[in-house]
């Protein structure tokens, strides 16, 4: 559940800084007179930002003037703002032979230009957001990579004794630990005397349950999961599973919790192989509480 709690967050990051690119990129395109509906959809949707880097490299230039006027972006030969009419050519006021900033009288016609008659100014714009964009997609990769890789690199097991780790049992529980609870020791009696290597006790008072596996000698690693049936029982199955390795050793005991059920099925597996395991049901507390070391 842990893990798929975090993938559904970097799913919901990576959906955010998607929907970021595809908006810059919509925006920009429509100032470009670009298809900006059609450009926003291949940002959004190509792989690994593919999309976004393919409109980079296709965009159209973005005029460097504006009318200072309007503020809408112009050509550098624009006699006249398209947008809202203002000359961004000095004309003679007579003739309309165009005239530069300074000149007094107009060389075609002779006419005398008012006074301070000079050439409107274009007011320049440079290339922006690009550098917005870059950062949100860089400080999202790195926040994606930083779930992903604290999910990926979680192990499903753990490292100390008396610990949880997920759906795993807690291990390194010693033959001693268990003889400081009266029932615990008396199961542990009667597993010795028994032929059976697998065997499980599970208290309907504490919810708890242990798995015994005697004269054990490699290494052991486990998991519990809890399954409904299709006439609505409920029960558990445990799976252990051993591996060769130079160095042997192993855990005898595991402890488990989950809501105990007098009678409810538990099953053992033993490398994905159903063995023939000793149940006990007790309604005693048999917690960790009752026999862990302070």
């Amino acid at each position: 559940m842990a893990v798929a709690s975090g993938v559904s967050i970097v799913g919901i990051i990576l959906i955010i800084v998607m929907g970021v690119v595809a908006g810059f990129v919509f925006v920009d395109a429509k100032k470009r007179n670009m298809n900006p509906l059609l450009w926003a959809v291949i940002a959004f949707f190509g792989p690994f930002l593919l999309g976004l880097l393919i409109y980079f490299i296709c965009r159209t230039p973005l005029s460097d003037l504006q009318c200072p006027k309007c503020g809408k972006n112009i050509n550098k030969d624009d006699k006249m703002c398209p947008h809202c009419g203002t000359v961004m050519t000095t004309t003679c006021p007579q003739c309309e032979f165009p005239v530069s900033k300074g000149w007094t009288t107009c060389p075609k016609c002779g006419n005398t230009l008012p006074e301070n008659y000079m050439q409107p100014i274009k007011a320049y714009k440079k290339e922006g957001g690009a550098k917005v964009v870059v950062s949100v997609i860089i400080i999202g990769v790195l926040i994606i990579g930083g779930i992903a890789f604290s999910i990926f690199s979680a192990k499903d097991f753990v490292s100390s004794s008396y610990g949880y780790g997920a759906n795993v049992g807690v291990y390194n529980i010693t033959e001693d630990d268990l003889m400081k609870n009266e029932t615990l020791k008396d199961w542990l009696d009667k597993c010795k005397d028994s032929k059976k290597k697998i065997h499980v006790i599970a208290s309907t008072h504490s919810n708890t349950c242990y798995v015994y596996m005697k004269d054990n000698d490699k290494i052991l690693t486990s998991r519990v999961s809890v399954d409904e049936y299709s006439d609505g029982a409920t029960g558990v199955t445990i799976d252990l599973f051993q591996t060769e390795y130079n160095d042997l050793y192993g855990y005898d005991f595991y402890m488990y919790g989950f809501e105990v059920v007098e009678d409810m099925k538990i099953i053992v597996n033993l490398n994905d192989k159903k063995q023939k395991a000793e149940v006990t049901f007790v309604d005693t507390d048999i917690s960790e509480d009752t026999w862990r070391a302070e």
